[in-house]
């Protein structure tokens, strides 16, 4: 727990663990010609123009890469594109344009698209003055899917193709770069939040009760011994017993299942 809210400032073992893992898939999308890069890029493949590797195969052993990548998934719903030239972020499918993935907001654009995994600068036309978006589908559009086009384009107003690369940036983090304390924190929130969501039920207002396994109501130190009181404990137990806490949800304890 944090000191500001009385601990001693010692961090979880695991999302401590997972944070610095997670360091590691953000570099690997950040830096460029480093060796170590190119020599996973060789043994493994590259997916996404270089951005991830593809998955590692094999029963043998743990590797080190493979152990990394277990933490894919949250990095990467934490990490966004910035669009330089375009070449190397898919248009529809990757977290680059007003922080949501195209065709996760217009499903219904994304049924008609021409072409489905083309990249920006692919639906970006040069030639139309200063430049501007070409995007093609496979018919005309009816007067109701209009509206859907105008949102669309309304979109993608401010964004425009540079000469610069396309980069990668870190969404929660100062800046756009990784923290390892930042991703800490970030992972021991979804653990707590997960964990919470775990007892909500539809149409039920479950409760969970903290107790102690030597559910303490009154302490009396007597020489060299602790005497508990509930209903968990019996007897005298020694001064440096460990008291664990125990989450029940509040169904169980009336016998429901």
């Amino acid at each position: 727990m944090e000191k500001e809210k009385g601990g001693l400032g010692l961090r979880k073992l695991v999302p401590l663990n997972k944070a610095l893992l997670g360091k590691w898939i953000w570099r690997f999308a950040c830096e460029k010609e480093n060796l170590w890069k190119q020599v996973l890029l060789a043994k493994y493949g590259q997916e996404g123009f270089g951005w991830k590797t593809k998955k590692v195969n094999g029963s043998f052993g743990v590797g080190v890469w493979k152990e990394i990548l277990k933490e894919k998934d949250w990095c990467w719903e934490n990490m966004a594109f910035t669009i330089g030239n375009g070449t190397k972020i898919r248009f529809w499918t990757d977290l680059w344009c007003d922080c949501t993935v195209l065709f996760q907001r217009f499903p219904h654009l994304y049924g008609m698209a021409a072409h489905r995994n083309v990249t920006i600068e692919e639906m970006w036309d040069q030639n139309v003055g200063p430049g501007g978006w070409d995007l093609r589908f496979v018919r005309d559009f009816n007067d109701w899917e209009l509206d859907m086009v105008g949102n669309l384009l309304h979109v993608l107003r401010g964004y425009r193709l540079t000469s610069e690369e396309d980069v990668v940036y870190w969404k929660g983090g100062r800046n756009g770069q990784f923290k390892v304390k930042e991703a800490y924190n970030l992972v021991v929130n979804t653990v707590a939040n997960n964990f919470l969501k775990s007892f909500k039920k539809e149409g039920g207002n479950s409760r969970i009760v903290v107790s102690c396994v030597a559910a303490k109501r009154n302490i009396n130190c007597k020489g060299g011994l602790i005497e508990l009181e509930g209903s968990f404990c019996r007897g005298k137990k020694e001064k440096d017993m460990k008291v664990y806490p125990v989450v029940h949800p509040w169904d169980s304890l009336e016998g429901k299942k």
